[in-house]
């Protein structure tokens, strides 16, 4: 589930912007979301440390295509144009159904790319605990003294760890609108 700000404030920034990309029409609207992809900091686990707060950007035009490579921040700010407040939610209002609907494929596509960094965090996460157990069992074999409870300490601590990384969740940071001309 994607935490998000109130409705009445979904849709509050809005930028014209030139164009010299040609597959970007006059008059487009696009929609950049900026998620941040983050677990509870669990000081004793660290798991800030493996998934530290990520951001997810997503450009997507009316036909859903992906723009975020080719429309970078620095090239939207450059081309952009200063829209007054009450042009701004006027353009807001009469593409309202559009930009809902753009704001839910934003969504799904940050969700789609979730996957592809928890497994990298998991990854980079269980490292670290799974060489210490091995370790410790290689070192049990040779030396009796070492107890059980040192090596389920690890194994409870990387159970605890790929808990808080399953339950990392998407949070919206910012939106904007774009429309091009």
């Amino acid at each position: 589930m994607i935490r998000r700000p109130p409705r009445s404030n979904l849709f509050p920034y809005t930028t014209l912007f030139r164009s010299n990309k040609t597959h970007i029409k006059s008059g487009s609207t696009l929609l950049e979301c900026i998620y941040s992809l983050e677990v509870p900091p669990i000081s004793n686990l660290q798991s800030d440390r493996y998934l530290p707060p990520t951001s997810i950007r997503v450009l997507i035009d009316e036909q859903g295509r992906d723009h975020q490579q080719d429309l970078t921040h620095s090239f939207i700010e450059e081309h952009r144009v200063h829209v007054p407040a009450k042009m701004a939610n006027k353009i807001i209002h009469a593409k309202e159904k559009t930009l809902r609907h753009l704001f839910s494929n934003c969504e799904d596509v940050a969700k789609k790319q979730t996957p592809v960094i928890l497994k990298q965090a998991h990854t980079q996460s269980s490292e670290i605990p799974t060489k210490e157990i091995n370790r410790l069992r290689a070192l049990r074999q040779i030396n009796p003294n070492i107890r059980d409870e040192e090596n389920e300490f690890f194994e409870q601590q990387l159970a605890a760890l790929n808990e808080v990384l399953d339950a990392a969740s998407l949070r919206l940071d910012s939106l904007r609108v774009l429309i091009s001309i």
